[in-house]
């Protein structure tokens, strides 16, 4: 539910102050809370979200998202506001954890080892394989450098315009009423 747009406002942001002011009601946590409306059920509810499967989907997103911003930042400017009176203060408790809000931003103190593979449209590629040994996916060449797509068949549904998103072993494919096709190449 994150578009582009919304990923490319937090990975644009100067520092993790940048990105949470105004604080008690800013576009990351706008574009965070999205995904919990949009669910209902138990992501609507704070005290509740984590009891829905869904909340560690989107939560291993957001949590990678601010990986993201935090690599492209120096560490001077990844530090906690301090001084703000707001319900995630620095010296707050973070719920349900026993750390403060200020010490989860600190993934070595909290012995936190994540990581996080990169997105397959992220790197280059020259052929199928090396996008995806099972075949889940396909190297588009047809963008000069390759790039990692997901493989929908002729037949298949997509989104009109999307013609990345339709694969074709021969031909070239386009995207018509929802569906992928394979266009003939030209003889």
């Amino acid at each position: 539910m994150y578009t582009d747009n919304d990923v490319q406002y937090v990975l644009s942001r100067r520092s993790y102050d940048h990105l949470c002011r105004p604080y008690r009601n800013s576009v990351y946590e706008v574009v965070h809370g999205g995904p919990h409306v949009a669910i209902g059920g138990h992501m609507r509810v704070l005290p509740c979200a984590p009891n829905d499967p869904m909340f560690w989907l989107h939560h291993c997103w957001v949590d990678k998202l601010i990986e993201m911003l935090k690599d492209r930042l120096p560490p001077t400017r990844w530090t906690y506001p301090q001084g703000v009176s707001w319900p995630q203060g620095a010296r707050n408790r973070a719920d349900p954890f026993d750390w403060t809000c200020e010490q989860g931003l600190d993934d070595e103190e909290l012995e936190k080892e994540y990581t996080y593979e990169i997105s397959p449209a992220d790197d280059t590629c020259n052929t199928d394989v090396e996008c995806s040994p099972i075949g889940l996916l396909w190297c588009d060449t047809s963008v000069g450098r390759g790039e990692c797509k997901a493989k929908c068949r002729e037949g298949g549904r997509c989104r009109a315009g999307e013609h990345a998103s339709c694969y074709c072993e021969n031909g070239t494919p386009r995207c018509d009423g929802g569906r992928c096709r394979c266009e003939a190449a030209a003889a």
